[in-house]
């Protein structure tokens, strides 16, 4: 099974992103991150959002690949104007 994390940002120009993933490991290592707030979670799924703040799309790219390798399949939105 291939664990994905999206990661979009919540408004454009601004530091707010959110993190989803569906990788139980994911979770519990995100969980303990002071960096990262758990702010929602899926009911009868595996489910988890996290918030965290970074300068661009490409940092939180690059951070979350450096956290968790280049075989995690990212996928990148961007907030709207």
């Amino acid at each position: 099974m291939v664990s994905h994390m999206q990661i979009w940002q919540e408004e454009a120009d601004k530091p707010a992103f959110r993190i989803q993933t569906d990788n139980e490991h994911f979770h519990q290592e995100m969980l303990q991150s002071e960096r990262l707030e758990l702010v929602g979670w899926g009911v009868n799924i595996r489910l988890w959002i996290y918030r965290a703040e970074f300068l661009s799309v490409q940092n939180a790219q690059q951070t979350i690949e450096r956290y968790f390798g280049k075989g995690v399949a990212v996928v990148i939105g961007r907030g709207r104007s």
